[in-house]
């Protein structure tokens, strides 16, 4: 995932500009069921770091030992890492004003 420029603008916010009440509804839903993709999405991110980062461990008593399969591990758990918190923060971001009923 890469860098995301915060507006300050929720998702909610974005997709409810200009409605009337009955497509407030609409939208708030809408962003409740994004919210819960996303969560899910996060949820899944955590589970791959968890597993890149036993893949890493493996790698590191491995016999024959290979360094190559240690860093390519390494890169694994980072970019997984960063996958994670990205995610974290387009929550924050899109959908801190979003509560689910």
């Amino acid at each position: 995932m890469g860098n995301t420029t915060k507006s300050g603008k929720s998702y909610l916010q974005r997709i409810s500009i200009d409605k009337d009440a009955q497509s407030k509804e609409q939208a708030k839903a809408d962003a409740q069921d994004a919210k819960i993709q996303l969560e899910s999405d996060l949820m899944a991110a955590k589970r791959a770091l968890n597993s890149a980062q036993r893949d890493l461990e493996v790698a590191k008593g491995s016999k024959p030992f290979d360094v190559n399969d240690v860093l390519a591990a390494q890169q694994t758990v980072e970019a997984t890492q960063a996958d994670v918190e990205a995610i974290t923060a387009l929550k924050e971001e899109l959908f801190g004003d979003v509560t689910l009923d």
